[in-house]
């Protein structure tokens, strides 16, 4: 749903967009699970668009117990154009854990 409202923002307002290259399908397939923020920006450039959800509330465990950890989770939007679909990198507490490309 978020994605369907980021979308029609950028079609209503293209002026807010920032010049990004698209990703293309080489480049795309070198982002992996795992991977760090700072690895994709340096492949790909910094985002058009950076989408936050609210911080939430984790337990991990621990040696001895479970501890509580707040999870960070975003998306970057780089837009695609008429031939390349829009690229959309999730992750949580700066690691890759989704990426999908759409139009």
């Amino acid at each position: 749903m978020q994605y369907c409202v980021l979308v029609l923002l950028f079609l209503l307002f293209p002026h807010l967009v920032h010049a990004t290259e698209p990703v293309d399908t080489l480049q795309f397939g070198l982002i992996r699970i795992g991977m760090s923020e700072a690895e994709v920006v340096k492949r790909l450039g910094k985002p058009a668009h950076i989408l936050r959800k609210p911080r939430t509330a984790d337990r991990v465990h621990t040696p001895h117990a479970m501890a509580p950890r707040k999870k960070r989770q975003y998306t970057y939007v780089y837009p695609g154009n008429s031939q390349i679909m829009d690229t959309f990198i999730t992750f949580e507490n700066g690691v890759v854990v989704d990426k999908v490309k759409r139009q």
